[in-house]
C-alpha cells in the first residue's frame, strides 16, 4: 500500500504515525503540503499505516475511517485513493443520515485484512447542516422506512397521508411511493444498530411533543386524502421532518466509532471545528470519539489577511490561532501560549533586522507536533511559470456603450452594478441570472414598468435568429475575443482530441501544426462567466465547424457509424470493421512497435508497409484484382476474420457481446443503433467465412493493414493490453471485452455531428466515412493519445492490475468521448417568462449552478472529461473548482479571468494544474527523453520507461523531480486578460505581494 509514495511523502506517513501512536502521542494533526504534492497520497498511506496498527489490536472489531470534504465531487474523485481494500464494497459515499443504508455494508477479506474497515465519507452541507434543512427525498423516506411499524402505516390511505407529510418539493406523494420502493431494493437490510437508535430515541418524550412518533402520527392523520393542507401544516411538517432528519445524523454519530477522521480543505468548512455552532456541536461527536484520531489536510489552512471591513467578522490572526488550538486539543503538552510568545519573538527578531533562524527553529520544533509542510524547492520556482498577460485591445466602441445601458438597466431597478459585471461576462443580460439585478428586473417586467422595458429593450442580446442558423456572433467581451483568438481561432475545433505528449508517428492534417497545445482552465469569482464562455465559446467551435463541413443544419445529420439493418440483414459490416478488437491484427499492426525499431516517431505510412506486407502474404496466390464497390466486402471480411482464435464466441455469445457494444453510446446521438442491430451484426459474424474466390480490391492488404494500424478497436485493445503486467489476474477474454466498451466510446465520439462536419472538410465527403475515420486516427496519432490516457487513469488506481480495475478504467475511456453536450437555458430579454438554449461542448462550466443547466453532464462527468484528452478542451468554473480537485492530466494553462483579491484563492487556482505527472511534466520529459524513450526495446509500457529514466537522471537532484519537477519547455501556464487603463495590473502585483507575506508564515517564502 505504501509502494507508490515517493520518500517525501513516506518521511510525512511516517511522522504523523509517530504522532498518533507513537510516544506523548497526539490525536489531531495537520499536513500543510504546498497544492499539487498529493496531500491524499498521504492520507491513504496514514490510512494504511493505521489499519496495519489496529488489525493487531484484539479490541478493534472493525476500523472506521471517516473521510469530510467540502463537495461529492471531490469525495468520488479522492474515495478510489483512499481505499485501501482494493473492495468497492467498504466505501460508503453519501449522507451521515444515509448511515443506516450503508454502514452494515462491510467487506470482509480475511486472507488480506484480519479486521473489517469501512471507509465512508460525507460532506458538511449535506451531513450536518440541519438548521431549516429537510434533506432530501432519500433521507426521508429512510425515516419513514424506520419508523414505518411504529406509525402504524398498514393501510394505504395512511401510508399515503405519510408520503404526503415527507413529499418535501418532491411533485406528488405518488413519486414518494415509486422512489420508496426503488430505495427499499437498494438499501438492502439496514443497519440494526442504527434502527434500533433511531425508533428508542423517536419514541421518547421530549420538551414539545410527547414523541417524534406521536407528532409525525397526528400529521399523518391531518394530511390524509381530502384534508385541507395548509401552509401551516405544511410548515409543521417539514419541521417534524427536518427533526427526523437530525435524529438520522444524530444516530449515526452514535453508532459510528471512528478510528481514522480525514477533513481534506477543511477551511472550507472550518464551522465544524467551532463547538459553538451547531454543526461544529455535531462534529465534535465525532472529533471527539475516544478512538478517533483526526487529519487535517490543508495547504492553506487559515485566513491570509484580514481587509479593513471584514474587521468585525474574521481576523487572520485569530483564524490561524483557533486552527492551532483545535491541533493542541488533541494532546497534553502542547502549550499555545508558548506558540503565540514564539510567534511574537519571531516577528520582533525579523522587524529589527537581526537573523530569524534561532526562533524559526524554535517555532518548528514547537509546532512539528502538531503540522508540518513540505514545498517545492526554491530554486526552480521562477523557473516553472511562465506569466502571459494579454492587453484586451479588442475592446470595441458597442462594447462601452453596453455598460453605460447596462448601468442605466441597474439604476431603473435600483440594483447594484459595477464594471467588474461587465468585465466578468459578454451579453450580461442573458448571463445576470442569479445577480440582484436580474431578479429586480424580472419583477419590474411583471408589473410592466415601462421604465424597465425600454431599458430592457436597448441593451445588447444574443441574437437569436444568428445562433440558430449558425451565423457568425460577436463575442461581445474583450477577454472572449482574445481567448477565442488562441483555440477556436487558432484551429483546436478541428481536433477531437489533445495530441498525444509521445507520439509513435508524425502528425498529419490539423494536428501537424498542434503539438504544443494544452487545455484551457478558467477561474472566475463573477458567476455568470463560466456559463457565457463555455456556451458561446463552444457555439463557436460548431459554427466553425459547421461552416467548415458545409452542414449548418445540426437535424440534417445522422449518425453514420450504425449498426444499420436493411431487408433483415446486418448492412453496416464495415462500421463493425471499425469496432470490433481483433487481437492478431492489433499485434500486427501496433504503431508503438514500429517506433520503436526506428528508435523514433515514424511517417504512418511506414506503420502500413510494414503490417501490409505480412497481410500480402497471405495472398500471394494469383487472383484477379478489381476496384469494383461491390467487392468493398473484401475489406470487412478479411480484417473480420482475420484471427479466428477470439476469447469470446460470437456464435454463442451474440446476445452479450452486443450488449457491450451498444454500452458506450448514448442513443440519442446514436439513432437506429441499439443493440438489437448490434446483434445481427455479431451473428453475421459469427457465419462469415474469409473470401477466397472471386475478384478482390487491389488495396486488400493496406485496407486491411489500416484497420490493423488504425482501427479504434485495435488501439483500445493494445492500449489495455499494455496495462496488464506478468502475474496479473486479468484473462485476455476480460482486455478484449473492456476493448470493445473502450471502441464503443470512439464510435459515439465520430457519431457526433461535428466529428462528421470535420472530417467532411478535411477528407472530402466521398470515400466511405470509416475510411476518413481511419485516416484522422493516423494523423492524430491515436494509439500513442490511447495509451497515455489509459497509463493516467491506471496511475490514479494504485495497486496491482485485476479485472475489476481494468473494467473501471475502460469504463472511463469510454464515458468521456461519450459526454453529453451540455444545454444552458439563459434569459431571454425578448420574451422574459420564456429562455434561450445554448448548447455546449467544446467548452464546459464545472460546478452546478441552480436553474441554467437542464440536460448535460453531472460536475464528475465534466471532470473526467476534462481530464481525458478529449472536449471540452476549455473549462470554466468559480470558486467551486479551486480546491482539492485534479485538472492537470492535459492542461497546464490556467487564466485569471479576474484578479482574485484573496492570494489563498491565487494558490489554490493554480495548484489546480500544477500537479504530480501533470501535462507540463510529461511534455518535458518527452522534449529530453523521448528518443531514449523510444529505442528502449522490449514490452515494457513506454510511460513505465518515460518516467523510470526521468528519475534516474535526476536521482541526484531533489525527490521531487521526474514527477512533480521536470526542467524543459513546458511552464505552468499564468494567463491574464488585462482592459486597458483597468486596475487589474496593480491587483495583480497586490496578490504576488500578499501571497509571498503569506508565504513566509510557514518560514518559505519562495516568491
Amino acid at each position: 500500500m505504501l509502494a507508490g509514495l515517493r520518500p517525501f511523502q513516506r518521511r510525512t506517513v511516517d511522522h504523523v504515525i509517530r504522532r498518533f501512536y507513537g510516544p506523548d502521542p497526539t490525536r489531531r494533526f495537520l499536513v500543510a503540503d504546498e497544492t499539487g504534492l498529493g496531500k491524499s497520497i498521504v492520507a491513504r498511506g496514514v490510512i494504511a499505516r493505521a489499519v496495519e496498527k489496529l488489525q493487531d489490536d484484539p479490541a478493534t472489531t472493525s476500523i472506521d475511517v471517516v473521510y469530510v470534504c467540502s463537495n461529492s465531487d471531490l469525495a468520488r474523485q479522492n474515495l478510489a485513493r483512499l481505499n485501501v481494500t482494493g473492495h468497492d464494497a467498504a466505501v460508503s459515499p453519501g449522507r451521515l443520515a444515509m448511515l443506516a443504508a450503508t454502514h452494515g455494508r462491510i467487506h470482509r477479506d480475511d486472507s488480506t485484512w484480519q479486521t473489517p474497515i469501512n471507509l465512508v465519507s460525507f460532506t458538511p452541507g449535506t451531513s450536518f447542516n440541519t438548521r431549516n434543512n429537510v434533506g432530501n427525498a432519500e433521507e426521508r423516506l429512510l425515516l419513514l422506512e424506520i419508523l414505518w411499524h411504529q406509525l402504524g402505516l398498514q393501510h394505504r390511505l395512511d401510508q399515503r397521508a405519510a408520503y404526503r407529510v415527507c413529499q418535501g418539493a418532491v411533485g406528488s406523494w405518488q413519486r414518494m411511493s415509486d422512489r420508496h420502493l426503488a430505495c427499499r431494493r437498494s438499501w438492502g437490510t439496514l443497519d440494526p444498530e442504527v434502527v434500533a437508535y433511531v425508533r428508542a430515541e423517536a419514541a421518547a418524550p421530549d420538551a414539545n411533543h410527547a414523541s417524534l412518533v406521536e407528532w409525525l402520527s397526528t400529521l399523518i392523520g391531518q394530511h390524509r386524502v381530502g384534508s385541507q393542507i395548509t401552509d401551516g401544516l405544511r410548515a409543521e411538517a417539514a419541521e417534524a421532518t427536518r427533526q427526523g432528519r437530525e435524529l438520522l445524523i444524530r444516530s449515526g454519530l452514535a453508532v459510528l466509532e471512528p478510528n481514522l477522521v480525514i477533513l481534506d480543505e477543511f477551511q472550507r468548512f472550518k464551522d465544524l471545528l467551532n463547538t459553538g455552532s451547531d454543526a461544529g456541536e455535531l462534529a465534535e461527536q465525532l472529533f471527539g470519539h475516544p478512538k478517533a484520531k483526526v487529519l487535517l489536510l490543508s495547504a492553506t489552512p487559515f485566513k491570509a489577511f484580514t481587509l479593513a471591513e471584514e474587521r468585525d467578522q474574521d481576523d487572520h490572526q485569530q483564524d490561524m490561532f483557533d486552527t492551532l488550538e483545535f491541533l493542541a486539543k488533541g494532546g497534553t503538552h502542547h502549550s499555545m501560549d508558548e506558540i503565540k510568545a514564539g510567534l511574537r519573538h519571531y516577528r520582533t527578531t525579523v522587524l529589527r533586522g537581526e537573523s530569524p533562524a534561532d526562533q524559526a527553529s524554535l517555532l518548528r520544533h514547537r509546532l512539528l507536533p502538531l503540522m508540518s509542510r513540505t514545498e517545492r524547492p526554491a530554486a526552480v520556482q521562477q523557473n516553472r511559470v511562465r506569466e502571459v498577460v494579454h492587453r484586451v485591445d479588442r475592446v470595441t466602441a458597442d462594447d462601452l456603450l453596453e455598460f453605460a445601458r447596462l448601468d442605466a438597466l441597474a439604476g431603473s431597478v435600483e440594483a447594484h452594478m459595477t464594471v467588474e459585471y461587465w468585465k466578468s461576462a459578454p451579453y450580461f443580460a442573458n448571463f445576470m441570472d442569479g445577480y440582484q439585478v436580474h431578479t429586480k428586473t424580472r419583477t419590474a417586467l411583471q408589473a410592466q414598468d415601462p421604465d424597465v422595458v425600454a431599458q430592457l429593450r436597448i441593451v445588447r442580446r444574443l441574437p437569436r435568429s444568428d445562433i440558430e442558423q449558425r451565423r457568425p456572433v460577436d463575442l461581445g467581451n474583450g477577454k472572449l475575443r482574445e481567448l477565442a483568438a488562441q483555440t477556436t481561432g487558432a484551429g483546436w475545433e478541428r481536433l477531437l482530441w489533445v495530441p498525444p505528449t509521445l507520439p509513435y508517428t508524425t502528425p498529419g492534417g490539423p494536428f501537424g501544426d498542434s503539438a504544443e497545445m494544452t487545455k484551457r482552465l478558467i477561474f472566475s469569482s463573477w458567476m455568470a462567466t463560466p456559463t457565457a464562455v463555455a456556451s458561446l465559446l463552444s457555439y463557436d467551435a460548431d459554427r466553425r465547424l459547421a461552416e467548415f463541413g458545409r452542414v449548418l443544419d445540426r437535424r440534417r445529420q445522422r449518425a453514420r457509424l450504425t449498426y444499420r439493418m436493411q431487408d433483415g440483414r446486418a448492412a453496416s459490416m464495415s462500421t463493425l470493421a471499425l469496432f470490433w478488437p481483433v487481437p492478431a491484427l492489433a499485434r500486427l499492426g501496433d504503431p508503438l512497435a514500429t517506433a520503436r525499431s526506428h528508435g523514433e516517431a515514424v511517417n504512418p505510412q511506414e506503420v502500413l508497409r510494414r503490417a501490409s506486407g505480412v497481410i500480402a502474404e497471405r495472398f500471394r496466390e494469383p487472383g484477379q484484382e478489381s476496384a469494383a464497390s461491390e467487392l468493398d466486402h473484401w475489406y470487412w471480411a478479411t480484417a473480420l476474420t482475420f484471427d479466428k482464435r477470439l476469447p469470446v464466441n460470437p456464435a454463442v455469445e451474440a446476445a452479450d457481446i452486443a450488449g457491450l457494444m451498444s454500452s458506450g453510446t448514448p442513443a440519442d446521438d446514436d439513432p437506429g443503433s441499439g443493440s438489437g442491430g448490434a446483434r445481427a451484426h455479431v451473428e453475421a459474424l459469427a457465419a462469415l467465412e474469409p473470401p477466397s474466390a472471386g475478384n478482390r480490391p487491389p488495396e486488400l492488404a493496406d485496407t486491411v493493414a489500416a484497420l490493423a494500424c488504425f482501427g479504434p478497436a485495435n488501439a483500445a485493445w493494445r492500449a489495455l493490453r499494455r496495462l496488464v503486467k506478468p502475474g496479473d489476474a486479468v484473462t485476455e477474454r476480460t482486455v478484449w471485452e473492456q476493448a470493445v466498451r473502450v471502441a464503443e466510446g470512439l464510435r459515439s465520439l465520430f457519431n457526433r455531428p461535428e466529428a462528421m462536419n470535420l472530417l467532411d472538410g478535411l477528407y472530402g465527403s466521398e470515400p466511405p466515412y470509416w475510411r476518413a475515420v481511419l485516416r484522422y486516427c493516423a494523423d492524430g496519432n491515436l494509439q500513442a493519445m490511447l495509451d497515455e490516457y489509459a497509463y493516467q487513469l491506471a496511475a490514479e488506481r494504485p495497486g496491482t492490475m485485476t479485472e475489476a480495475t481494468l473494467a473501471d478504467i475502460a469504463a472511463e475511456m469510454s464515458a468521456t468521448p461519450a459526454l453529453r453536450r451540455a444545454t444552458f437555458r439563459v434569459f431571454d430579454p425578448d420574451a422574459c417568462e420564456s429562455t434561450q438554449s445554448l448548447d455546449a461542448a467544446f467548452a464546459m462550466r464545472y460546478g452546478d449552478r441552480t436553474g441554467s443547466t437542464t440536460v448535460g453532464a453531472r460536475p464528475q462527468e465534466v471532470r473526467q472529461s476534462f481530464n481525458s484528452p478529449f472536449w471540452p478542451f476549455v473549462l470554466a468554473s468559480t470558486s467551486v473548482g479551486q480546491e482539492g480537485i485534479d485538472f492537470h492530466h492535459w492542461c497546464h494553462s490556467l487564466v485569471h479571468w479576474n484578479i482574485p483579491a484573496n492570494p489563498i484563492d491565487f494558490e489554490q487556482r493554480e495548484g489546480r494544474i500544477d500537479r504530480f505527472r501533470g501535462h507540463a511534466v510529461r511534455r518535458n520529459v518527452i522534449a529530453d527523453l523521448g528518443r531514449d524513450i523510444l529505442r528502449i526495446p522490449g514490452n515494457e509500457h513506454p510511460w513505465d520507461v518515460a518516467y523510470r529514466l526521468a528519475e534516474e537522471r535526476s536521482e541526484q537532484r531533489d525527490q521531487l523531480y521526474g514527477s512533480w519537477l521536470y526542467d524543459g519547455p513546458a511552464k505552468i501556464e499564468r494567463t491574464l486578460f488585462e482592459f486597458p487603463f483597468s486596475k487589474d495590473e496593480i491587483a495583480l502585483q497586490q496578490v504576488k505581494r500578499d501571497l509571498a507575506l503569506y508565504r513566509l508564515a510557514f518560514g518559505q517564502g519562495r516568491q
